[in-house]
């Protein structure tokens, strides 16, 4: 919120009566946009023109007060506020990607729980030491870094390697020699390290040979990446005597998916070789991570349970296309809901990388608030950025008004290209044929 708007909520408050308690930030804000939304309702131009700016400067960090409900006013303000909400809501997101800093002092460096727990609270990240790490000679590390800017000193402190745990969720520091830290890159959120690189004959080509190299990417596990897209075309390199290496399939393209809940995932890109010794070498490339940034719940109250109703959230629409309850027992319902999922953005089609995400996070909930959640669901892609979801719940008491339906999705989801760059990699190996 700018300041000049800060000091005039202030003075209308202090003429409103000496008596009344000082606006809270959130009150503050909510007045402040309820006024602005009286200037856009307004006929003179003038008027309309100040209530924007006055959102406009109030920025993003004012999403949470705007109106929900916007039923109520004119066709031209509810345009206004769509379109503000949008674009707050993709600001924050994509603020939202941001690496993280974590600050290391000298009593979280007493042993490697206290930093375990300093950067999960800093970070909102998850990660573990072995219980064969010391945290001797951490101390020496004391100051402010990006998430893996720490990760990787202190990966060269304590002589390990931090790798992601599938079945538990977080990374994990493994004790490893230090000859077998493999170059490595930081791009935001991002960390990009080698894992290997060959070299290997080409059939019917005696010119060049194949080099394959696999990178690992691993991203904050605070955050929900999707897919990595990797894109041929984008990624060339040079050997240590200047020649070039070129794709060798440039129009190929790859997209590869996070585990369900992962942070990591292991890429290769394929290059051609000159017919020369295995040399020194440099790459250069981009890959881009598909996000889900900010989530949301789209609720649908028991008088909005009806085939046609939509709900938006930023930038997903939810439509429900079928709802059914039928007698399933004695005073017991069971209750059938369809609903697509369509995002303004489109894009790939809804590929089983990106499902999962999706299929999770319908419930029904009761008068009591007593949650039900579904007994099974079908999935099924229609079109371009949208996909069919159908619900099953079964062994529901009282009657359909009973019960809201709730859907929680993902309102924004982004693409963040991380360029990569590698400059004196070791040797590849030559493999046989």
């Amino acid at each position: 919120m700018s300041r000049p708007l800060l000091i005039t909520i202030a003075v209308i408050v202090t003429m409103a009566g000496a008596w009344a308690d000082e606006p809270t930030p959130s009150s503050a804000v909510a007045t402040a946009i309820s006024q602005a939304i009286r200037h856009l309702e307004s006929l003179d131009a003038s008027e309309r023109s100040r209530g924007l700016k006055s959102l406009q400067d109030l920025g993003a960090s004012a999403l949470s007060d705007l109106p929900e409900d916007l039923s109520g006013y004119s066709p031209a303000t509810r345009d206004i506020l769509a379109r503000l909400r949008n674009q707050w809501e993709r600001e924050l997101a994509a603020a939202s990607l941001k690496p993280s800093m974590w600050e290391l002092t000298r009593s979280e460096t007493s042993s490697t729980f206290n930093i375990e727990m300093g950067i999960q609270s800093q970070t909102a990240n998850v990660v573990r030491f072995d219980k064969q790490v010391s945290s001797s000679g951490v101390p020496q590390l004391e100051g402010n870094f990006t998430f893996w800017q720490g990760v990787s000193l202190l990966e060269s402190v304590t002589e390990t390697r931090c790798v992601w745990q599938p079945d538990r969720h977080h990374f994990l520091f493994t004790p490893v020699p230090p000859t077998l830290h493999p170059p490595k890159v930081i791009e935001g959120a991002a960390r990009i390290s080698q894992v290997s690189a060959s070299l290997k004959p080409l059939p019917n080509n005696d010119r060049s040979q194949l080099l394959r190299s696999e990178w690992r990417l691993q991203i904050e596990p605070r955050l929900r990446p999707l897919f990595v897209r990797v894109a041929m075309k984008d990624w060339s390199g040079t050997t240590a005597t200047n020649e070039s290496l070129t794709p060798w399939n440039p129009p190929a393209v790859l997209e590869l998916p996070f585990p369900d809940g992962g942070s990591e995932v292991v890429f290769p890109v394929d290059l051609l070789w000159p017919d020369a010794k295995a040399t020194l070498w440099s790459l250069t490339g981009t890959a881009t991570v598909h996000y889900t940034a900010r989530w949301d719940t789209v609720a649908f109250a028991a008088h909005d349970l009806s085939p046609g109703i939509v709900k938006r959230r930023g930038g997903v629409a939810v439509r429900l296309r079928k709802v059914d309850f039928q007698p399933s027992g004695e005073n017991q319902l069971r209750a059938s809901i369809r609903i697509v999922v369509n995002y303004d953005q489109g894009g790939p089609a809804f590929e089983s990388h990106r499902a999962g995400l999706f299929h999770r996070s319908a419930r029904l909930i009761g008068r009591n608030e007593t949650i039900y959640p579904a007994e099974s669901f079908d999935v099924a892609a229609e079109a371009d950025g949208a996909m069919i979801l159908e619900y099953l719940f079964d062994k529901l008491p009282g009657q359909p008004l009973d019960y809201r339906f709730e859907y929680a999705a993902p309102t924004q989801l982004l693409d963040v290209a991380y360029p990569i760059r590698f400059r004196d990699l070791p040797a590849p190996t030559p493999v046989a044929d």
